[in-house]
């Protein structure tokens, strides 16, 4: 009996390590890919599935120096910009091994259906043993160099060009010679497309209409008339960029700092940007950037400046309202003017008002805080607008209402008299 648990427990655990063994990318939902030119930064992968298949592959975005276009619009340093000749890609990988020593071997689909050409056999590390969070560094002059690619001849260090390269990345033992090789024979591997361009979108046009302040925070409003930006990332929040100008500035000596991302790929939106320090002033200019981190030319610039929240309530005065929407809005200009307008115009109302101010402020900072309690006194500074705008017109329904039933009931009285 004990022979066969032993026998059971070694088969799964040789059953469990050939069917780990393999390259892995180590974080599988959010993979980390390097560039290092000047210096590294973080490249933009997105996650099509585990990458055991071409359909599956991870896609990973490289932006190129071009010829001159794509260092003015480029959200890092100009001097990052990879070309088919300089720069190294770091992928983080998990590496899963049997009892075999074996190399990393990286090969580019070269065209074909099936035939992938090796690029680079590491043999100056070998695995015996699993690693994880390995930095594989593979060299844009090798990776550009391809049958099914060449980033020189493709026009990659001209503007407004992209191209793409589909590579396998395996362990194969140590006698591995061919130049060739089909991936179907190494199912252990990973597939990795990566993605090249030097375009940009210069003719982006983007209105930012409001800064707004808050506590340690700054609330945008922004729009553009154009339907969408090609392999959308996120939106940056610049300070000391220039208006419609791209990022670097149009001379290209502009260094401006990106103080907020919004993943919203929204045309037109309200956006937060936090951790800021209050009473600092802000020159604020708001970008579209892609995949690639290619910013589009920034919007026209405002000025804004964070408030404590004692600042920022005593300036908007409907301190419960205003602790709800957390920034200035026309919902509060529309109940300060019904305030100003009509309560402040009756003993009735001038009496509510003291009241109310009397005992508001103790609240507001506990509502500010928590995002439950803002939404709900959101929500009664909504209602509270339309019944006040709306007044007249919910009076005339209501009373429309009561009548038809009154009428409905003197008819149906007046028919079961008759029957009577």
């Amino acid at each position: 009996m004990i022979n066969k648990l032993i026998l059971i427990l070694t088969f799964l655990t040789l059953s469990f390590k050939a069917f780990s063994f393999g390259v892995f990318m180590s974080d599988s939902d959010e993979p980390v890919v390097r560039m290092t030119v000047a210096s590294t930064f973080d490249l933009t992968v997105d996650v099509a599935g585990d990458g055991k298949t071409e359909a599956a592959a991870y896609k990973v975005y490289v932006p190129m120096k071009g010829a001159s276009q794509p260092e003015l619009y480029f959200t890092g340093l100009k001097t990052n910009l990879a070309t088919p000749t300089s720069g190294t890609m770091t992928l983080y990988l998990n590496v899963d091994v049997d009892a075999t020593e074996k190399y990393l071997v990286i090969a580019a689909k070269d065209g074909s259906e099936t035939n992938y050409e090796i690029v680079e056999i590491f043999n100056s590390t070998t695995f015996s043993s699993d690693a994880e969070a390995f930095g594989l560094n593979v060299s844009v002059t090798d990776l550009c160099l391809t049958t099914g690619l060449n980033c020189t001849s493709a026009g990659l260090t001209s503007d407004n060009t992209s191209g793409k390269q589909t590579y396998y990345i395996f362990l194969a033992d140590t006698d591995i010679t061919n130049d060739d090789i089909n991936p179907e024979d190494f199912s252990n591997g990973m597939y990795v497309e990566i993605n090249y361009s030097t375009k940009v979108d210069s003719s982006f046009s983007i209105n930012l209409s409001a800064v707004a302040p808050g506590d340690e925070s700054l609330y945008l409003t922004y729009s553009t008339s154009n339907s969408q930006i090609s392999s959308f990332k996120d939106v940056v929040i610049i300070d000391g960029g220039s208006a419609n100008a791209p990022f670097h500035g149009t001379g290209g000596l502009e260094n401006p700092t990106i103080i907020g991302l919004l993943e919203s790929s929204s045309t037109s939106g309200l956006g937060q940007v936090k951790n800021l320090t209050n009473g600092q002033d802000y020159d604020v200019t708001v970008a579209f950037r892609n995949k690639y981190l290619f910013a589009t030319p920034q919007s026209n610039q405002r000025t804004g400046q964070p408030l404590e929240i004692e600042d920022f309530l005593e300036k908007n005065s409907c301190y419960l309202i205003s602790a709800g929407f957390k920034t200035d809005h026309y919902v509060l200009t529309f109940l300060r003017h019904f305030r100003d307008n009509v309560l402040l115009k009756s003993s009735l109302g001038r009496a509510f008002v003291q009241i109310y101010y009397s005992s508001a402020p103790s609240y507001a900072r506990v509502i500010y805080r928590s995002e439950f309690l803002s939404s709900i006194f959101r929500g009664l500074g909504w209602i509270s607008y339309f019944v006040i705008k709306y007044f007249y017109y919910i009076m005339v329904s209501i009373l429309a209402l009561v009548i038809i039933l009154l009428t409905r009931k003197s008819e149906f009285t007046l028919g079961r008299s008759k029957v009577n």
